[in-house]
């Protein structure tokens, strides 16, 4: 319990700016591709970078569990009242090596021994054209080493084969299907686990499963440093 409660402080000083955190992404060749910069309260005040928010989650829409339009306005308040009032979750943007903002992955759900693998979106055409598989690797471990975690489970729709060959490359074990059905709420559509047989279920997702040991196997070449 008190290792949760320290990574707890910890995150929460990294969203109330106590302190800054920028985790170089590496490529294969041990040559500097991009930039994790966390989701801190500054961000609220740029517009910028709420509208580009807004703008990807629109276009991954059919990626995510829970599905609506968004606005800036929703994406505002969900930064403000979800992403940082949460001590177990943090969310990172990611930058190329030129200071373009290209996208984000973060994760939630933090306990004890393990946490959840969260909003890995792509959103421009610009950097690395595999800073995806860099960034991931690259949080990934920033949580081993930095949060002690054992290991790092996630979601991702049957059909979003490019995001489950990426996890796989990464290291997660992909697991069997696991039906989900929608449920509409307003003009919202969201998407829960079904205790229905498998095949009259609505869509279908697999869970990941990344362990350290694992992963420090496959990912030992990669060096990462912390500023």
């Amino acid at each position: 319990m008190e290792k949760l409660i320290n990574n707890r402080i910890l995150i929460s000083n990294i969203i109330n700016e106590k302190g800054k955190l920028s985790i170089s992404i590496y490529d294969q060749c041990g040559d500097i591709v991009g930039y994790l910069k966390p989701i801190t309260k500054s961000v609220l005040g740029s517009k910028q970078i709420v509208e580009k928010l807004t703008i990807w989650r629109n276009k991954f829409m059919q990626y995510f569990l829970s599905q609506f339009i968004a606005t800036n306005e929703r994406t505002m308040n969900w930064l403000k009242n979800i992403v940082l009032t949460d001590n177990g979750k943090l969310l990172f943007l990611i930058y190329d090596k030129n200071d373009n903002l290209v996208g984000h992955i973060g994760f939630t759900r933090l306990s004890e021994n393990d946490v959840e693998i969260d909003n890995l979106i792509k959103g421009e055409r610009l950097g690395h054209n595999q800073i995806s598989y860099f960034a991931e690797i690259a949080m990934i471990k920033w949580i081993f080493e930095t949060l002690k975690l054992k290991s790092i489970c996630g979601y991702a729709f049957s059909e979003n084969i490019i995001a489950l060959m990426l996890h796989k490359e990464v290291g997660f074990k992909i697991g069997e299907l696991e039906g989900f059905n929608k449920k509409i709420e307003g003009k919202d559509k969201i998407y829960e686990k079904s205790f229905d047989e498998i095949d009259r279920c609505d869509r279908y997702v697999r869970r990941i499963v990344l362990e350290k040991e694992d992963f420090n196997k496959k990912q030992a070449k990669y060096s990462i440093t912390f500023n």
